[in-house]
């Protein structure tokens, strides 16, 4: 997992001034084991192996099925990619 933080403190006056700044996370999902374990904990049904539609594509990997979502998340486990397709949630149920 990579966390790369960015963001800039000023002191004036002896006072500590935050500014925004931003966070982002790059993580890969490479254990298929932890895969399943996630799945049991969010009592989604076990993941199966195989190719799955994500709207206009074709995913293999271990295969998700989200409670409420037309299309499965596909992690594939050889690369570290989680793929899925909501179309900002319009493909739910």
């Amino acid at each position: 997992m990579t966390i790369r933080m960015t963001g800039l403190i000023q002191l004036v006056l002896n006072k500590e001034i935050q500014l925004s700044h931003v966070v982002v996370i790059k993580t890969e999902v490479r254990d298929p084991a932890a895969v399943s374990a996630a799945c049991r904990r969010l009592q989604l049904a076990e993941p199966t192996f195989g190719a799955a539609q994500l709207f206009t594509q074709e995913a293999t990997g271990w295969i998700v099925q989200l409670h409420g979502w037309r299309y499965s998340v596909v992690c594939q486990t050889d690369s570290g990619q989680v793929l899925f397709d909501n179309f900002q949630g319009r493909w739910k149920g």
